[in-house]
């Protein structure tokens, strides 16, 4: 798979463990890239996060813009995750 491909879909997952309390600045994306041997430049993030966010990923730009990005909604959060999760465990109808 190509590098850009490859950063995209990092760029997503770094991006799926934030949340409007633990936001991620770009330069600590580019960190946390570097550990998966991606070299890159904030320009090139930038670009990712809003081709990211063109496709329908929430990504927002916290208010105090110096704390970065974060990811804005999610299809499930965890605890409701862990409801269904219960749910479907005790369902007595449910093979």
């Amino acid at each position: 798979m190509e590098i850009s491909k490859i950063k995209l879909l990092r760029v997503l997952e770094i991006m799926k463990q934030t949340d409007e309390d633990h936001p991620v600045p770009v330069n600590q994306i580019i960190k946390k890239l570097k550990l998966y041997g991606i070299e890159t430049e904030r320009k090139s993030v930038l670009r990712d996060l809003y081709a990211l966010r063109d496709c329908g990923n929430d990504i927002m730009l916290h208010s105090d813009n110096k704390r970065g990005f974060f990811m804005a909604s999610r299809e499930f959060e965890d605890w409701e995750l862990k409801v269904l999760m219960d749910a479907v465990a005790s369902s007595e109808f449910l093979t």
